[in-house]
């Protein structure tokens, strides 16, 4: 054979190792996303009985106390390829929020706590700068695999929205990204009793 042909072999064997690195590391990816999902699914339920604990009356029902503390604000941050830091925020209209750390951040499992009234107007007036509910509902592209998404949701003054942000992000939803980390960095959470 001529080297121009074995360069040739040599490179097709290369993008096909390539391709079934990809293929491998998008079904990982994929594999991630449901266990994350299914351990969600279980942990709401916690949630649910945390709720509960701290309403005024523990034999409510969780739709009666989700009526009467509609949610205000949540926050996400998902899986990448390394060590993204992985967890659910949800704070409420009382100022009582739920915290579930999975990975990568410095408090794993459930927490909670409760806000001033202060800090949400903190988060209102963030979210109303950045133009919050003038967003697209999602900025992604599927074909880029290993980024983490923020997601976003607010829900006051008679709007509600989620955004979800992966890739070309504008300079306003990262910016309130920011702005939200560092209005939650500090916060010294109180472990649920089942962690």
């Amino acid at each position: 054979m001529n080297k121009t042909l074995q360069l040739i072999v040599f490179l097709f064997l290369i993008g096909l190792m390539a391709m079934a690195l990809g293929c491998k590391n998008i079904q990982k990816f994929k594999e991630s996303r449901e266990e994350l999902k299914a351990s969600n699914e279980e942990q709401t339920e916690v949630i649910a009985d945390i709720l509960i604990e701290e309403s005024p009356d523990s034999s409510e029902v969780i739709e009666e106390v989700t009526n009467t503390d509609s949610l205000f604000f949540a926050y996400e941050r998902t899986p990448c390829f390394g060590r993204c830091p992985i967890f659910q925020l949800k704070v409420y209209q009382s100022g009582f929020a739920v915290y579930n750390g999975t990975n990568f951040v410095d408090y794993i499992g459930i927490y909670k706590y409760r806000f001033e009234q202060s800090t949400l107007n903190e988060l209102k007036n963030a979210l109303n700068s950045a133009d919050f509910f003038a967003m697209q509902d999602v900025y992604d592209n599927e074909q880029v695999m290993d980024l983490p998404a923020r997601i976003v949701e607010a829900n006051f003054d008679g709007n509600k929205k989620k955004v979800m942000g992966r890739y070309n992000l504008p300079k306003e939803f990262k910016e309130l990204t920011q702005t939200i980390d560092k209005i939650f960095e500090n916060i010294e959470w109180k472990a649920h009793s089942e962690n």
